[in-house]
């Protein structure tokens, strides 16, 4: 009996304590207050056509008026158990919410403020549609002995970043190059021979990627080149657009010191450029006239990349976030996660739509305009889908 009452005069305070600690805890414990969205969001997606079934869609690019342009991927399995399987260029208007199919897209990479498009055909020759709704949309020309091309980006006046392409032994062969695309009063489309951009001294390859709106009479271009000693090279292109039309590309500038393995993948009118450093490792920002630098990155990030930059310095990607210990090792990549930089701070983007709407992860922000509008690809509730694209519209405050 004694020993019960030692034992007991033992674990009462202690549980006297547990059950206080339960009290006060209950008492505390307040429903939580729900995050205020910061953005509306509308998925990007076109009906299927019969019998297939859509796989994922990608925005690629947006405007400054909210429309957004990519692919959708359906896919159809056949009576041997096989799979047939389609690609659409889209087009989103964010106003209406109507997806549009592009005619002969096989995607759609870049568009503009005219709601002028490039992209790719079904036959992957690169191609410009006039409008959303162009019934026939005309190609654009590679260099000389290659063999097919792929546009990027267009800006306002009608000026277009891309690559052309040819094949050796060893795979894809890229050389950046700029087309000039006008629209005349009747609707009729004139395309200027592609102009190349120049490689970094020994390197045998350039790819360009985005490009800014013209200003001053030049515009800027971000890429990287590519070669067998260094790799991959984050580099920016100032182009000068003489008054007759004629465009003249600067060198190719180095973006990184050392030749750091780099990727340049958005560019702003300033002429700053968002990408990855470390070996298409990490997200960083190399303003205007100085080397990249890595953005700020919350704990457990192990990969990321910066994709897209609007003329107000904001910047969007992804990042890949998983616990990692030196004992007992937990590794779970391809947790990946929308990021948005903004003044500076990491902002993961999942956290600022209603978790209502059924979007149970953004993983990866791909465009942003100037307006804050973002476009990228998440996770739509239990659909059977790889994932979905998105557009993420700011609410008012």
């Amino acid at each position: 009996m004694f020993r019960n009452l030692k034992h007991w005069g033992r674990w009462l305070p202690i549980a006297l304590g547990i059950g206080l600690a339960c009290c006060a805890a209950a008492l505390a414990a307040k429903p939580v207050k729900p995050v205020t969205p910061a953005y509306t969001i509308v998925p990007f997606l076109a009906t299927p056509p019969q019998d297939f079934q859509s796989v994922r869609s990608d925005v690629q690019d947006l405007n400054d008026l909210g429309r957004a342009v990519g692919f959708e991927e359906f896919r159809k399995q056949l009576a041997d158990g096989s799979y047939e399987t389609l690609y659409w260029g889209l087009h989103l208007d964010t106003a209406t919410g109507a997806c549009a199919v592009l005619h002969d897209a096989r995607g759609a990479a870049g568009i503009n403020n005219l709601n002028q498009i490039v992209g790719c055909r079904f036959n992957w020759g690169g191609a410009f549609w006039k409008a959303p709704d162009d019934d026939n949309p005309v190609d654009l020309p590679q260099l000389s002995g290659d063999i097919g091309c792929d546009p990027r980006a267009i800006n306002d006046a009608g000026i277009v970043v891309g690559n052309s392409l040819d094949f050796d032994g060893a795979g894809i062969l890229g050389r950046g190059v700029i087309w000039r695309v006008a629209v005349d009063e009747d609707g009729a489309v004139s395309v200027d021979d592609p102009v190349e951009l120049p490689r970094l001294a020994d390197n045998t390859q350039a790819w360009a990627v985005d490009l800014s709106e013209l200003s001053n009479g030049s515009f800027h271009v971000t890429g990287y080149c590519a070669s067998e000693e260094y790799g991959h090279e984050a580099v920016g292109w100032t182009v000068a657009v003489d008054p007759d039309g004629t465009i003249k590309p600067g060198p190719a500038v180095s973006l990184v010191e050392n030749h750091t393995l780099s990727y340049g993948y958005g560019v702003n009118i300033d002429g700053d450029v968002c990408g990855s450093l470390e070996g298409y490792e990490m997200p960083s920002l190399a303003r205007a006239g100085q080397a990249a630098q890595l953005l700020p990155m919350p704990p457990d990030t192990h990969w990321g990349e910066a994709v897209d930059i609007n003329n107000l310095g904001e910047i969007v990607g992804v990042l890949d976030i998983y616990p990692y210990k030196t004992k007992g090792w937990i590794n779970t990549p391809g947790n990946f996660y929308a990021y948005l930089w903004k003044n500076g701070n990491p902002i993961d983007l999942t956290t600022q739509i209603d978790p209502a709407t059924g979007w149970t992860r953004l993983r990866w922000a791909t465009a942003i305009n100037d307006a804050g509008v973002i476009g990228g690809t998440g996770y739509r509730g239990s659909l059977d889908v790889q994932w979905r694209g998105f557009v993420l519209i700011p609410i008012a405050p």
